[in-house]
């Protein structure tokens, strides 16, 4: 028994020591650890030590692991995850958060300039005024939009003379009144207070006006928007550019009460009978129902130029011209069609009187106004209804030309800020391309734009909308036409304000040249600016004296001159009196009898020509249009538009003395 057992415990041995061999062969050095401690730490990782060697396995979701995952978010993983709008507005606004709906109006409103100290103050008033008024929670965001914007007028609130002024002010003047009686009330009180005048401001704001109380409709019309919006209730400035047949510019307020936007009256000029309300009585009995390009300020003052008109909330005259214009067509041709669309307009405009909210107003004059242009096209044509699609130019966007700096051309861009994708207001981009996508599919026989002016309201200019009659967007319509190759007419219906029993019927041929010219002024207009400067600066920076030859004729056919414009001089916001010069190039021509004025002032993009405080113009006669001033300090105290007129086809003389640079007219041609 004894060489068994000694022969088991040799084979255990053997055993033993064979895997004591087989571990040993790491030595230590080779070894990566003896325990998990040794192992190196790795982000999103957990580690082990396993046979000497470290192990990881991935931890998900994990914040360091440079993917922003479906769980995570700025505030939680700002390393992960970029800043968002509203990151930066939980920043600027402690607690916003909380007001899902509201933070959305908050970022919609000021996302794009960044959430500036002085938007992050008003905001903060705002959300005490949320916090405070239960009620606001239930508004739809169009009204939220309204309340807390601060774009009340063509100038913006302070936050701190808001809170502090205006809304103690606006709770004693509502004495407790609430919705549309304590608008009332605030128009009431504004009435009492201020004096009726043309007054200076160089910025229409509440501050302002209350320390003058002093100012006409515009001043009136700020003054109670803010103290409405003060008393959180939602209200927005409005205005016309003018009235048929008085010709009388105004504006206006309309406050959001009882789940609707009503009228209320700035000097009570549209208040017929004094009961503080604007209604269709009210228009009708003052003859002013034929109100034409009404616009609602928009709240977005960073898409301030889209448009936002609402001519048919107010105008029913258009409509009952249209409505003799087509039944003069019907005695001219037959057709069941024609007067069934005839017959519909005539029910709608019915409806239209009775209604007593200007927005729906508005709707109703629209689907009439359709009903008439299809009508037209059916006798004017020759087609079926369903051939043809009518659009109305003030429902667009408004077209700039911007300059595009990695292609070095101009391009066409819809103004917008791009972050304004869930406002219930219409976003300026969705308007262009729902309208794209409706043609594309639709691809009608005729298109019909119709489209309201002033006759001397046209102008287009690279830095300023289209106002008046917007071929810009027309230009872009019939390259949209051209470019998706449909087999659409463009024919054009044009409204005279100055004229309110004359409606023009136009085709595409007798606007293309003014588009043309459009596009050349775009192409060329800047390039002959530029030069035009240069030569100014040069000798402003490093030469005496140089020529620059204006040629008689823009494209060998326009007629143009050089003028100027006249920026105020300020010293901080403080308006210190008089004008600098900025200059400008202005064609005018006409399209039949609407005279058409294009202008350039601006690089594209927001890149200004130069001011200048140190210019003297002399004309060919020797007569000096000197500024006023002393000690280099000199400066216009009338507008230069006045006088500056450099006609073109001449020789200019532009030469440096002392301080002052001199551009001589010669008269030479």
């Amino acid at each position: 028994m004894k060489p068994q057992i000694l022969l088991i415990v040799g084979i255990v041995s053997v055993i033993f020591i064979s895997g004591c061999i087989q571990e040993g062969t790491l030595s230590a050095e080779e070894r990566e650890c003896e325990v998990k401690s040794d192992c190196l730490e790795k982000t999103c990782f957990t580690m082990d030590c396993i046979n000497y060697s470290c192990s990881y396995s991935e931890i998900i979701p994990c914040c360091g692991n440079g993917i922003c995952e479906e769980v995570e978010a700025y505030s939680t993983c700002p390393q992960d995850c970029p800043k968002t709008y509203k990151d930066s507005l939980e920043e600027a606004v402690p607690g916003i958060n909380e007001y899902p709906k509201l933070e959305q109006v908050f970022v919609d409103l000021y996302a794009d300039d960044g959430f500036s100290k002085e938007e992050a103050d008003f905001m903060k008033v705002g959300l005490k005024m949320y916090k405070e008024k239960p009620e606001l929670k239930g508004y739809p965001k169009e009204a939220l939009l309204y309340l807390m914007s601060r774009s009340g007028g063509p100038d913006f609130y302070d936050a701190e003379f808001f809170n502090q002024t205006l809304i103690p002010l606006a709770e004693e003047i509502a004495g407790g009144k609430e919705g549309l009686e304590a608008a009332k009330a605030i128009y009431t009180w504004v009435n009492n207070e201020m004096t009726y005048g043309r007054f200076y401001y160089p910025y229409i704001t509440p501050k302002n006006i209350l320390e003058k109380k002093r100012g006409v409709c515009t001043e009136y019309a700020v003054l109670i928007t803010a103290l409405s919006r003060a008393a959180g209730i939602p209200a927005r400035f409005v205005g016309s550019v003018g009235l048929i047949p008085q010709g009388l510019a105004h504006a206006w307020i309309e406050v959001y009460v009882n789940g609707d936007w009503i009228a209320i009256p700035s000097t009570g000029v549209m208040d017929y009978d004094n009961d503080k309300v604007i209604e269709y009585s009210d228009l009708k009995a003052f003859e002013n129902n034929r109100m034409v390009d009404v616009s609602i300020r928009s709240p977005y003052y960073i898409t301030s130029n889209h448009r936002t008109d609402i001519t048919f909330g107010y105008n029913n005259h258009i409509i009952q011209q249209m409505i003799a214009e087509v039944e003069d067509m019907l005695k001219e041709k037959d057709s069941m069609e024609a007067e069934e669309k005839l017959e519909s307009a005539k029910n709608k405009l019915l409806l239209w009187e009775k209604e007593e909210s200007t927005e729906k107003r508005n709707d109703i004059g629209r689907e009439a106004m359709e009903h008439l242009l299809k009508a037209v096209a059916i006798l004017r044509d020759g087609i079926k209804e369903e051939e043809v699609q009518v659009a109305f130019l003030e429902d667009f966007p408004i077209f700039k030309h911007v300059w595009s700096s990695n292609e070095e051309k101009i391009i066409s861009k819809i103004v917008t800020s791009g972050i304004i994708e869930t406002a219930e207001l219409e976003n300026p981009i969705a308007v262009w391309e729902n309208f794209q996508e409706t043609l594309n599919g639709a691809n009608p026989k005729v298109l019909y734009l119709f489209d309201a002016t002033a006759e001397e309201k046209t102008s287009i200019g690279f830095n300023n909308d289209c106002s008046g009659v917007d071929f810009c967007m027309i230009r872009a319509i019939d390259e949209l036409i051209k470019n998706e190759g449909l087999d659409t007419k463009l024919n054009f219906v044009l409204y005279w304000l100055d004229d309110p029993e004359k409606i023009d019927f136009l085709e595409y041929g007798d606007i293309e040249p003014v588009v043309n010219l459009i596009k050349l002024f775009h192409e060329n207009a800047l390039d002959f600016m530029i030069d035009f400067i240069g030569a100014v600066d040069s000798v402003k920076d490093n030469v005496t004296e140089t020529s620059f030859y204006l040629p008689p004729k823009f494209e060998e056919e326009y007629t143009y001159y050089i003028g100027a414009i006249g920026p105020f001089l300020k010293e901080g916001d403080e308006y210190t009196g008089g004008y600098a010069i900025r200059f400008r190039m202005v064609i005018e021509t006409s399209i039949g009898e609407l005279p058409l004025r294009l202008e350039i002032d601006n690089k594209p993009g927001g890149d200004g020509f130069p001011e200048y405080t140190n210019l003297i113009i002399v004309d060919e006669l020797g007569n000096v249009l000197e500024p006023e001033g002393e000690d280099g300090d000199y400066y216009y105290s009338v507008c230069p538009s006045e006088f500056v007129d450099l006609d073109p086809g001449q020789n200019l003389i532009i030469e440096r003395e002392g301080d002052f640079v001199k551009i001589i007219e010669t008269g030479e041609f």
